[in-house]
């Protein structure tokens, strides 16, 4: 399902209206912690680390989000331009609380 919302925001990314530059640094961070989070689950990297970098790529692009929200607002944006802010907050709440409860549940087993 998630591969349907990915296809359906790189689309949204080409059709924005406007912030189409932060939408994709946006989604860059969070591609750059989905990747570490996943070298922690093959053992290139220590799994509190893959979380740590997935969970802090999620604030990371939270910031910037909110970072364009305070300096331009939400100028002129069209439908394709809300699915991204939308699909980019939920996703990246969903990712802090998710490594937050991960990296509980390895602290526990320590």
């Amino acid at each position: 399902l998630h591969h349907v919302a990915a296809v359906a925001h790189a689309f949204c990314l080409q059709a924005s209206s406007s912030w189409s530059g932060l939408l994709v640094s946006w989604s860059g961070v969070y591609e750059a912690g989905s990747l570490l989070l996943c070298l922690g689950y093959i053992g290139a990297v220590s799994r509190p680390v893959g979380h740590w970098a997935a969970t802090l790529s999620s604030v990371m692009g939270m910031c910037l989000g909110l970072h364009g929200l305070v300096v331009h607002g939400f100028c002129e944006f069209n439908a394709a331009a809300w699915f991204s802010v939308i699909a980019l907050v939920g996703l990246g709440i969903g990712r802090i609380q998710d490594g937050v409860d991960n990296l509980r549940r390895i602290q526990g087993q320590v």
